[in-house]
């Protein structure tokens, strides 16, 4: 994880705007770090930069809100992911997980 991070952050200064580098730190932010307010803002940047960045909605649903026990909008965050990328493998498989750690 560390050169993942290093990597997401020498993306961010060569150019801040990359939704793809803010959605990577939110997953190290929140997976290694445990930074859970970091990870939110880095998640939330990288939607806001993208809105149309299904994995961003992906990885803000299964990798904070669900482990907040934030269920309803990680329910609706994996489907705004569904709803871009529907025939995603992983995105699909990943509906069923939230609602099932909903339960």
């Amino acid at each position: 994880m560390p050169k993942a991070k290093a990597s997401a952050q020498k993306a961010l200064e060569i150019d801040q705007d990359l939704p793809e580098a803010h959605a990577s730190l939110g997953c190290i932010k929140s997976v290694y770090d445990w930074d859970w307010a970091g990870a939110e803002e880095q998640f939330r940047l990288g939607i806001e930069l993208n809105p149309n960045y299904a994995i961003a909605h992906h990885w803000y649903a299964i990798n904070y809100l669900t482990p907040q026990a934030r269920f309803q909008e990680a329910i609706e965050e994996i489907q705004k992911a569904l709803d871009l990328d529907p025939i995603s493998l992983v995105i699909n498989t990943t509906v069923g997980l939230v609602h099932y750690f909903s339960r």
